[in-house]
């Protein structure tokens, strides 16, 4: 339910004509339906079933739909209707478009850290990114903000990254750094509160963080399904 490209990119929530005047009226009479389709969930899997746990047990008649799609196709088709909440990841010097019908707020900040193989060994502080250079990388595909901020952080460290692996799942790239294939980038919220099972360095930056959005169309904010979709995924993040 959020996703990344998240999710993380992104996650759309979109409800049909069986919307009601206020979430009161979710439990009772024809079903209210909340399709919802998503771009690069993996990392955002365990939030989107606790959000989903959480609307279930307050809302039992509102079904929840999601659909997994590109990052770019977000916004036009939430403009277009097809979708009525979008959750969207931005990157420190990555802005997400603007659009002047549609309206943002923040879900949460989250921390990115260097990962590495525990064969790897480097400093605990952040010196340890430049020690990496030689290293394969998996990222994010080309033209994803997350691929962009990325390559930035090892250029400004003072090398390419040698990117190897390509993908837009999180988890896959944690697989790859476990198995000593890979050095990456993941944010805090992949660990959902367990250890980290590879070691986690600092960034030399100060831009090493992402926010997460959920983005609707301007006036519909206060509509009461959005509010208990924001409301359900707050209480998961």
């Amino acid at each position: 339910m959020v996703a990344r490209r998240v999710c993380p990119a992104n996650v759309f929530e979109r409800y049909r004509s069986a919307r009601s005047n206020d979430c009161r009226r979710h439990d009772a009479g024809p079903a209210p339906v909340a399709p919802a389709a998503g771009a690069g969930a993996s990392r955002h899997a365990d939030r989107g079933g606790a959000a989903i746990t959480t609307l279930a047990g307050r809302h039992p008649r509102l079904r929840v739909h999601l659909t997994q799609v590109e990052p770019e196709q977000a916004l036009p088709a939430l403009l277009a209707r097809e979708f009525d909440l979008v959750i969207a990841e931005e990157y420190a010097e990555q802005p997400q478009p603007r659009a002047a019908h549609a309206e943002s707020e923040e879900l949460l900040a989250d921390l990115i850290r260097l990962v590495h193989p525990r064969t790897v060994r480097t400093p605990r502080n952040q010196g340890a990114l430049a020690l990496l250079a030689g290293h394969p990388w998996v990222m994010e595909p080309v033209g994803s903000a997350s691929r962009a901020w990325a390559a930035a952080v090892c250029r400004t460290a003072g090398f390419e990254p040698e990117v190897r692996y390509e993908t837009s799942d999180l988890i896959l790239h944690l697989r790859l750094v476990e198995a000593g294939h890979a050095a990456a980038f993941l944010p805090d919220l992949i660990w959902n509160g367990r250890r980290p099972t590879v070691p986690t360095r600092p960034l030399p930056t100060t831009q090493a963080r992402r926010r997460v959005v959920t983005t609707v169309r301007r006036g519909h904010a206060g509509h009461p399904v959005i509010v208990a979709l924001r409301a359900a995924l707050a209480e998961a993040a």
